[in-house]
């Protein structure tokens, strides 16, 4: 778990407290529900878990965690816009969550009206995974092994509108490459798939593949953030090691129907 999602839990954990103290209507009373739009594994499950644990222990009630995966997360967001606006459901959001209406012609929900923003619970930057049979060691010889061969390789995805998708359709933007986009259920697949040597690369959120990209099994040849990423200081940034320019940050924040929850905190 990296260091900037263990701050930002403890920071809802506090605001979250308030809600603890005895009250003529205490919340919760009952279980919480915390719906994730992607598979196990990926920044908003890994943020949800995390965050439910400990708030299972400050609220001493069950936080249920359900993962709803497909869509680019929507499917998740239509079950919470639909969902009894009490406070007792609440929506594990990426940056997909903030894309959709630009990717789908028509949402079974307003993303605007129909959700309320509680807190950012973690943001932090990718890693660049990459197939071991391109035998690169850097941002550089990627981009240069991508373009001598327009159009047959790949990059993997957590699905079409997910924030690994956005990710890899601007490095294939900036860096001028044709590549195919091949998108999985989740990000334990598409990394799964990188590793595996199926498609060649993968902007992984920093929390599901540095344990993997640490032990050797995954092999990670640069970070997306401004800086390099305290968990791998040796690891240069994509921006120094051959697309200068290139950032991209993942985010994550709860969410739930109506500000209810809010106005309890």
């Amino acid at each position: 778990m990296s260091r900037i999602v263990v701050l930002a839990m403890l920071m809802f954990v506090s605001a979250a407290a308030g809600a603890a103290q005895p009250e003529a209507d205490a919340y919760p009373q009952r279980p919480v529900r915390i719906v994730i739009g992607f598979t196990p594994g990926g920044g908003p499950d890994i943020t949800a878990r995390f965050l439910g644990q400990k708030l299972a222990e400050r609220w001493r009630q069950q936080i249920v965690t359900d993962n709803r995966p497909g869509a680019g997360g929507t499917i998740a967001a239509n079950i919470v816009a639909n969902a009894n606006p009490d406070g007792y459901t609440l929506f594990s959001v990426s940056n997909a969550h903030a894309v959709a209406a630009a990717i789908y012609a028509k949402l079974p929900y307003d993303p605007v009206k129909d959700f309320a923003g509680i807190t950012l619970t973690a943001s932090g930057p990718a890693l660049l995974l990459v197939s071991p049979a391109l035998n690169v060691k850097n941002t550089r010889e990627l981009i240069a092994v991508l373009k001598a061969k327009p159009g047959q390789y790949n990059y993997s995805s957590a699905g079409v509108g997910s924030g690994t998708h956005f990710a890899g359709e601007l490095f294939k933007n900036m860096a001028g490459v044709d590549v195919v986009h091949v998108p999985f259920k989740g990000i334990p697949e598409a990394i799964t798939e990188t590793m595996a040597g199926r498609v060649q690369f993968f902007l992984s959120p920093l929390a599901s593949a540095l344990n993997l990209a640490k032990e050797g099994k995954a092999q990670a040849i640069a970070s997306t953030g401004v800086k390099r990423a305290p968990q791998m200081p040796d690891l240069p940034t994509v921006s120094e090691s051959g697309l200068p320019g290139y950032r991209y940050d993942f985010w994550y924040r709860s969410e739930e129907h109506t500000s209810e929850l809010q106005s309890r905190l």
